[in-house]
């Protein structure tokens, strides 16, 4: 065995900050999730591992103005949206598995269900107007990221990560 090397299998728990980017970024507000992650060593002196990824992730309400230029003369109308994503992915994990402080590098492929709630409120040829619309669906998902890992004395694992991750599908 390498000493300081990390175990056949590792996983963790993490919170997850949600930002939505893109078309999807000007209809949903930021939010809020749980991810699990957990990863495979078969040999702790190759870089290569299998890393899977199981997540919930909740995207607050966020309202916005219909643009006036889709509306008639004198109506005002705002959109609401919330919604909810559950995730899976699995794909390889690049990183030394030896050494207090390891750097990594992944990327995973998988698929993404979301519940989209809408909301359409506001005042349609001077009468008030009032209108919900739900969505669900399932789509191809990937994702890419970095991060750290470090050994820490004491808290559960004896390990503390940070990542940054981008994630595609979420949310469509």
């Amino acid at each position: 065995a390498v000493a300081g090397a990390e175990e056949l299998f590792t996983e963790g728990g993490y919170i997850v900050g949600v930002f939505p980017a893109g078309d999807w970024g000007e209809v949903a507000g930021a939010g809020i999730g749980l991810d699990g992650t957990s990863f495979v060593r078969p040999d702790p002196t190759k870089l290569l591992n299998l890393r899977s990824s199981f997540g919930w992730a909740y995207n607050f309400g966020r309202t916005v103005g219909v643009p006036t230029t889709n509306l008639a003369a004198g109506d005002v109308l705002d959109l609401e949206t919330s919604n909810t994503s559950l995730w899976f992915g699995m794909g390889p994990e690049l990183g030394r598995g030896e050494g207090d402080t390891r750097a990594f590098v992944f990327g995973t492929v998988g698929f993404n269900v979301h519940w989209t709630n809408s909301e359409l409120n506001g005042t349609v040829g001077g009468q008030r107007y009032s209108a919900n619309v739900g969505h669900s669906g399932t789509v191809f998902a990937w994702s890419a990221g970095l991060g750290l890992r470090r050994a820490i004395d004491s808290g559960p694992g004896g390990k503390l990560e940070i990542s940054a991750e981008f994630r595609s599908g979420v949310g469509f």
